[in-house]
């Protein structure tokens, strides 16, 4: 399991950090000993993300499977405002 928390330090000052997203992704076990694939849960406030990572190659370094999760949550944000566009 691979834990998230990113926060804001406004100016560098830890007493004044916020949390702007936490949450969790974890290997589903349906993959095999090349490929996973992982299931997703971030919250942001009050909305909450869910999804999946499927056929993830293992031999990929972890900052690929948090992009693809934060590109999917970004897309997810998007429509929810009549947006498409990818970033």
């Amino acid at each position: 399991m691979i834990k998230i928390n990113i926060e804001i330090h406004p100016f560098g000052l830890e007493s004044e950090k916020r949390t702007l997203f936490e949450g969790r992704i974890w290997n589903d076990a349906t993959g095999t000993p090349e490929v996973g694939n992982y299931k997703y849960t971030l919250y942001s406030g009050e909305k909450v993300f869910n999804g999946e990572v499927k056929n993830y190659e293992r031999k990929r370094p972890i900052q690929d499977l948090l992009l693809i999760v934060l590109n999917e949550i970004s897309e997810k944000e998007k429509k929810s405002r009549g947006r498409s566009s990818k970033v």
